[in-house]
């Protein structure tokens, strides 16, 4: 038996040239360098023209940032989350340009607690921050060094599901075919909450519109391993209750309707409603439009 979803609430709101043995064309070559001659002296300018910023009083400029022993997976994602930088440079040349980036050591030690959490969400459980080192370079400037070991990554053991066996042949197997986690493979957190996420939008594409998706994660770092529980909580099947469409202005509701293409007692779904929601906002009218389900989850029994 079916449950129903309540309603649906609708808002709006060529020539060729003889080449080098490199493949650049002597026209090629001088076009580049005289770029570049060019570059330089509009920084020159520039420079000039903007004047050199100045190191505040009593404060050091950083120059540059660098880690040891971050895994080249996570060096890229490590780097941008930092507050601690080195300051930038005009064409990678000119200093002075830009304002300076200035050392805070209280900055730096939640820099060094936030490369700690994003390594262990990449499952290297055992990272530790072995060093921070202030280099100093000349007066009022130093070079932040941050050394890491981010040991042993913890791998997938067991991977099992919870709730699946007791529905349809075709949700469970829709459900399972979303979850991209695989024994062997490196535990991460997102992919851990992506799974959870993708096996409840799996099954609310096929009516489940009350799903609730559990993961439970068992580490053990003696081993290295994680072993991943989905546990899913389907609910009932639910179908579509009565369409409601609010703020338009100016616009007749009947051909919004057709676009919508959604049937009072037709079977749930959420990707349906999306696409239902894209053809509305394609059609040129509205800045925004929303399709909110409006959702009386039935008893469990």
């Amino acid at each position: 038996m079916s449950g129903p979803v309540r309603a649906l609430r609708v808002s709006f709101g060529a020539l060729f040239a003889s080449r080098d043995s490199d493949g650049l064309t002597a026209a090629r070559r001088g076009r580049a360098g005289w770029r570049l001659g060019r570059a330089l002296v509009a920084g020159l300018a520039l420079v000039g023209a903007l004047g050199c910023q100045q190191i505040p009083p009593g404060e050091d400029a950083i120059d540059a940032v660098e880690l040891e022993g971050i895994p080249s997976l996570s060096q890229q994602e490590i780097e941008d989350g930092l507050s601690t930088r080195g300051t930038p440079k005009l064409f990678k040349l000119f200093r002075g340009v830009y304002e300076y980036e200035t050392y805070d050591a209280s900055a730096l030690n939640k820099d060094l607690e936030r490369i700690g959490r994003q390594l262990r969400r990449r499952g290297f459980y055992e990272a530790k921050v072995r060093a921070a080192r202030l280099v100093r370079t000349e007066e009022n400037h130093v070079r932040v060094e941050i050394v890491v070991d981010a040991g042993q990554r913890v791998f997938i053991g067991a991977l099992q599901t919870e709730g699946l066996a007791a529905l349809p042949f075709d949700a469970a197997e829709r459900a399972t075919r979303a979850i991209e986690l695989k024994r062997s493979d490196p535990f991460d957190e997102d992919d851990y909450e992506k799974a959870q996420l993708d096996v409840a939008n799996a099954l609310a594409d096929v009516g489940y519109a009350f799903v609730r998706v559990h993961g439970e994660a068992n580490v053990d770092l003696s081993e290295h391993r994680a072993d991943v529980m989905l546990r899913v909580t389907p609910g009932k099947r639910a179908v579509y209750g009565d369409i409601t469409i609010e703020g338009l202005v100016e616009v007749p509701e009947g051909p919004l309707r057709d676009a919508l293409q959604l049937e009072k007692g037709a079977q749930y779904s959420r990707s349906e409603l999306e696409s239902a929601r894209s053809a509305l906002f394609q059609l040129g009218a509205f800045s925004k439009v929303d399709i909110v389900p409006v959702t009386d989850e039935p008893d469990s029994g």
